[in-house]
C-alpha cells in the first residue's frame, strides 16, 4: 500500500543516513587526525612533513608522496569542523534499529501494529538536543573548513574524501557529508506527513503520528530561530560590535528621529514578556559588571599586599641590624649564633619569600584575571550592540501604521535586537555562572599565595625557635637567648634615659599627653615603667619618647631595585626559583651588546654581552614588542626576550638575536 511505501521509505532513508554518518565517525575523523592505518575504503597516505607544527606541513616531492606525514588537521580543527557529528552518528545508528522494530508487521518477520509516531515522540527530546547543537554550529564549521591552510596532507585527505564519498556514501565530498544532518532534520516532518496522510483515524498510532509531526515541525522552527539568532551574534562579533552602527546608519532621518526622539533618549515600554526577558538580561549584565569590577580591584589589592610584605621584610631587616648594633651582637662585637640565625631570616629569607609571592601573583593571578576579562569581551560587545539597537525596537513597537510601512532598516534593526536579546537571555546565565566560578578561582589563587607565604614565614620562625631549644647549643636555648637579649636592651634603655636630648618638653607632640606617653608601648622593648626620678637635682617627669615627623625618620634601604629608563617595574618581581632552575639550553654570544646604562626590566639588568660568553636560557618570554615597558628599542624583526643566568649564577635579560645555541 501507499502507506507501507511511506513507512519503508522512512526506514531505508534512515539507514542510509546512519551509514553516511558512520563513515564520518569511523573513517573520516580518524583519518583527519592522522590515523596510521585507517580501515578500507579510506587508505590515506599523505605526503611527508619536516615541520614541527601540528598543521603546517612541508611540501614533499611527488616521488616521495608515500613518506610519513603529519595529520591533515589538528585536534582543534577536527573539533570545529566535525562538531558533535559523532554523537549524531551513534544516535542515528540506534534510531534506525529501533525504527525497524517500530514498523511491526509492515516488514517481513515483524509483529503487531506499527508504532512509528510513538517512537518519534520518545526520541524527539534527544534528537532536538543533538541536532540543534550541530546545525547551529554548522555554518561556522563549513566556513572554517573552507579556510583551512591547504597543506599537502589536507589536500590529499580532501581528495580521497571525494573519492570515498562518491563510492561508498550518498554524497560527493566531505562538505556534502557534513551537511547531511541539516538536511535530514528538515525531511522528518515531510516523511511523517506522508505516513500520516494514508493512516486511517482508527489506527492505534494515528494520534501519535500527528503529534510527532507537530513536534518535529516545532523543532525545525526552533532550530531556524536559533540559527537566525546566532547569525546576528556572529555578525556583531565579526565586526567588533560595529554591526549596530551599520544598521542604524541605514535608517533615514525621519526614522532616526522616531527612534532616538528629539533628545536622543526616547524609550517606549515593551510587552510584559519582553520586559521580563529584558529585565533578566539587565540583571545578568549588572552581575557581569560587578564581577569584573571585583576582579579589577583584586589586582591592586594583591599588589599592595605583596608590596606590604616586602616593605615589612625590609623594615624588619633594618630594625634587626640596628638591634644587633646597639646590643653588641654583631660580628664586630664578637658575634652570636642565635643573632646570626635570627638575622638570616630577618635580613634575607623573608624578603625572598615576599619576592616569590609577588612573582607568583604576576605569573598566576594576573593572567587568570586577564583571561576572565577576555572571556567577557564577546558578551559585553553583544550587550553594547543590544543597547544600541534598543531604540529601533521601541520605535517599531510604537510605529503608527497609518503612516505606512516602517522602514526596512528599522525592521532589520528591531529584528537584530530581538535576536540578540533572546540569545543573551538563553546563554548569559551559563556564562555568568562560569564567570562566578572564575572569580572564585582567582580569589583562591590569591589566598593560596598568601597562605603559602605565611606558612613559609611561620616555618622559618618555628625552625629558628626550635633550633634555639636544642640542648648543647652555645646559646643555651630560646628562653636563655631571650633573657640575655632583653637584659641587653634594658641596659641600652637605662643608658638612653640619661640623655636629656631624648626628652625635652618642647618636642612632645601636642596630640600626645605626658601621661599617655609615659605608658606608651615601645615595640620590642616592653612597656615603660612610669615614675619620676631626679635629673641634675630637679624632679624629672616620666620618660617621654620623642615621635619625630615623617620627614625626620630615617629612610629604609630600598627593595632590590635596578634603574629603569622608562618607568618600567623596577622592584624585583622575578621568582627566586630561577636562581636554581634547570636551564632549557645554553647559548654562546655571537654579537657583542652594550645595553644602556642602568637599563633593567622587572628588577633584572640586561647583560653586557661579549663574544664567546655563555649563558643558560631559563625562559623564553616572547617577542620584545609584547613587553610594553621594555626599556630598550627593538625593531620588528624576529627576536625573543630571554631570561638567562650567567656563569656566576646571576639572573638577567638577553635578546636571542645576539646568541647562538
Amino acid at each position: 500500500s501507499k502507506r507501507h511505501h511511506a513507512l519503508l521509505e522512512l526506514l531505508s532513508s534512515e539507514r542510509a543516513h546512519a551509514s553516511d554518518l558512520a563513515l564520518v565517525r569511523e573513517l573520516y575523523i580518524p583519518a583527519a587526525l592522522g590515523a596510521c592505518n585507517p580501515p578500507h575504503p579510506f587508505p590515506l597516505t599523505p605526503p611527508a612533513s619536516s615541520s614541527s607544527s601540528g598543521r603546517t606541513l612541508s611540501t614533499a616531492s611527488d616521488e616521495d608522496s608515500s613518506a610519513p606525514a603529519g595529520p591533515p588537521m589538528t585536534p582543534e580543527d577536527v573539533r570545529i569542523v566535525f562538531g558533535n557529528i559523532a554523537d549524531i552518528a551513534l544516535f542515528a545508528d540506534s534510531f534506525s534499529d529501533r525504527l525497524e522494530g517500530a514498523l511491526g508487521d509492515v516488514i517481513d518477520g515483524g509483529r503487531g501494529h506499527d508504532r512509528v509516531g510513538s517512537l518519534f515522540i520518545e526520541v524527539i527530546p534527544r534528537m532536538e538536543r543533538e541536532y540543534t547543537t550541530y546545525i547551529t554550529h554548522h555554518p561556522v564549521a563549513a566556513e572554517y573548513l573552507s579556510k583551512l591552510p591547504q597543506t599537502p596532507a589536507l589536500t590529499a585527505y580532501l581528495s580521497r574524501a571525494r573519492s570515498s564519498a562518491a563510492a561508498f556514501s550518498h554524497a560527493w565530498d566531505l562538505p556534502s557529508l557534513l551537511i547531511k544532518p541539516v538536511q535530514r532534520l528538515l525531511k522528518y516532518p515531510l516523511l511523517l506527513q506522508a505516513v500520516l496522510d494514508d493512516t486511517p483515524t482508527t489506527h492505534p498510532d494515528h494520534d501519535n503520528l500527528r503529534r510527532a509531526r507537530e513536534m518535529m515541525s516545532t523543532v525545525s522552527h526552533t532550530i531556524n530561530d536559533a540559527q537566525r539568532r546566532l547569525e546576528t551574534v556572529r555578525d556583531v562579533l565579526a565586526n567588533g560590535g560595529k554591526t549596530p552602527d551599520a544598521l542604524l546608519a541605514g535608517l533615514p532621518k525621519r526614522s532616526m528621529l522616531l527612534v532616538r526622539g528629539p533628545s536622543g533618549k526616547g524609550k517606549a515600554p515593551m510587552t510584559p514578556a519582553e520586559n521580563e526577558e529584558a529585565a533578566a538580561v539587565a540583571k545578568l549584565e549588572a552581575e557581569i559588571t560587578g564581577i569584573l569590577a571585583a576582579l579589577d580591584a583584586l589586582k591592586p589589592n594583591a599588589t599592595d599586599w605583596a608590596d606590604g610584605t616586602h616593605e615589612f621584610a625590609l623594615a624588619l631587616s633594618s630594625w634587626a641590624r640596628g638591634f644587633g648594633k646597639i646590643t653588641g651582637l654583631t660580628a664586630a662585637d664578637g658575634g652570636s649564633e642565635a643573632y646570626d640565625a635570627f638575622l638570616a631570616i630577618a635580613d634575607g629569607e623573608l624578603a625572598r619569600l615576599s619576592v616569590d609571592a609577588s612573582a607568583r601573583i604576576i605569573e598566576e593571578l594576573f593572567p587568570l584575571i586577564a583571561r576572565l576579562h577576555a572571556s567577557a569581551a564577546p558578551p559585553r560587545a553583544l550587550l553594547d550592540a543590544l543597547h544600541a539597537l534598543a531604540p529601533s525596537h521601541h520605535a517599531l513597537l510604537h510605529h503608527n501604521a497609518a503612516k505606512g510601512k516602517p522602514d526596512k532598516a528599522l525592521l532589520d534593526a528591531s529584528t537584530a535586537y530581538t535576536a540578540l536579546r533572546q540569545q543573551l537571555a538563553l546563554e548569559l546565565p551559563t556564562f555568568v555562572e562560569l564567570l562566578r566560578a572564575g572569580g572564585r578561582a582567582a580569589a583562591r589563587v590569591l589566598v593560596g599565595i598568601q597562605a603559602g607565604f605565611y606558612a613559609d614565614a611561620r616555618a622559618r620562625w618555628r625552625g629558628l625557635w626550635d633550633a634555639l631549644r636544642v640542648d648543647g647549643e652555645r646559646n643555651a636555648g630560646a628562653e636563655e637567648t631571650m633573657r640575655v637579649w632583653r637584659g641587653r636592651v634594658e641596659e641600652v634603655e637605662r643608658e638612653a634615659e640619661r640623655l636629656r636630648i631624648l626628652r625635652p618638653e618642647k618636642l612632645v607632640p601636642p596630640a600626645r599627653t605626658r601621661t599617655a606617653a609615659a605608658t606608651a608601648v615601645r615595640p620590642g622593648l616592653g612597656r615603660r615603667r612610669s615614675g619620676s626620678r631626679k635629673v641634675g637635682g630637679a624632679p624629672a617627669s616620666p620618660l617621654v619618647p620623642v615621635f619625630p615627623s615623617d620627614d625626620a625618620l630615617p629612610t629604609l634601604p630600598p627593595a632590590p631595585l635596578s634603574v629603569s629608563t622608562d618607568g618600567a617595574p623596577t622592584r624585583l618581581r622575578v621568582s627566586s626559583k630561577w636562581l636554581t632552575a634547570r636551564a632549557k639550553y645554553t647559548c654562546a654570544v655571537v654579537h657583542a651588546c652594550e645595553p644602556p646604562a642602568g637599563a633593567a626590566y622587572y628588577g633584572l639588568p640586561f647583560f653586557r654581552l661579549r663574544r664567546g660568553e655563555r649563558y643558560e636560557v631559563l625562559k623564553e618570554a616572547g617577542h620584545p614588542s609584547v613587553h610594553a615597558a621594555l626599556p630598550l628599542y627593538v625593531d620588528d624583526g624576529d627576536d625573543c626576550l630571554l631570561l638567562a643566568r650567567d656563569g656566576g649564577g646571576s639572573l638577567g635579560w638577553v635578546l636571542a638575536s645576539f646568541l647562538y645555541p
